[in-house]
């Protein structure tokens, strides 16, 4: 969702710069190929038509042939998804390992129609500002609590994107370390609040973007 929210910002932003950009994101996807997800209220949602997304980004991009690519997605890790029929969390072996192994494939096959790919590092969420949308997908964890949690799997996921980066040679975007300077995250940047609901870049937090 991070991707589909802040589409219509990066594409305006790219048209006043002379650029043609467009967003393929879809809500809950990424590059992982995971057939649920489990969130820790027990409540589950749907991903195995992610894996076939995955496979129409492959084909889309082998047919526009951009200069660039840049893939942005950052999962807060707020519960489990199943990888081979098991379920597994970021931070596990079982995850972390499927997650950099399947990012670097799908960054190899765009690399094949000759795109320049970027990773993008992202922060971890700020629990104190979660919209109260979310509160019953959590389980009703505290705002430190969750926000450790956060943290933790957030830089785990980042670790594997660094990892799928030097085996593929794509570039990595640290955006991680632009909201989060020295380990804190900044809900506002001058003005412009970043984050809204605590998650997603919108807004002026998009353009920023």
């Amino acid at each position: 969702s991070l991707s589909v929210i802040v589409a219509e910002e990066f594409k305006a932003v790219a048209r006043e710069q002379g650029l043609r950009a467009d967003v393929m994101g879809i809500e809950a996807c990424g590059s992982l190929r995971a057939t649920d997800l489990r969130y820790l209220s027990g409540h589950s949602f749907d991903l195995s038509r992610c894996i076939a997304y995955r496979e129409e980004w492959v084909s889309e991009v082998a047919a526009r042939r951009p200069k660039r690519v840049i893939l942005l997605e950052g999962w807060s890790g707020e519960g489990s998804k199943k990888i081979n029929g098991e379920w597994a969390e970021p931070c596990t072996p079982s995850f972390d390992e499927a997650y950099e192994r399947d990012l670097a494939d799908l960054t190899r096959q765009l690399h094949t129609s000759g795109s320049e790919v970027a990773l993008v590092l992202t922060p971890a969420p700020l629990a104190r500002d979660l919209a109260s949308r979310y509160a019953r997908l959590w389980g009703g964890r505290s705002s430190d609590s969750l926000q450790g949690l956060f943290d933790e799997r957030v830089t785990c996921q980042n670790n594997a994107k660094r990892s799928a980066a030097q085996q593929t040679s794509a570039t990595l975007l640290d955006l991680q370390s632009r909201v989060c300077p020295r380990g804190n995250c900044q809900r506002t940047l001058g003005s412009t609040l970043l984050r809204s609901d605590g998650m997603h870049f919108d807004g002026p937090g998009g353009v920023w973007v």
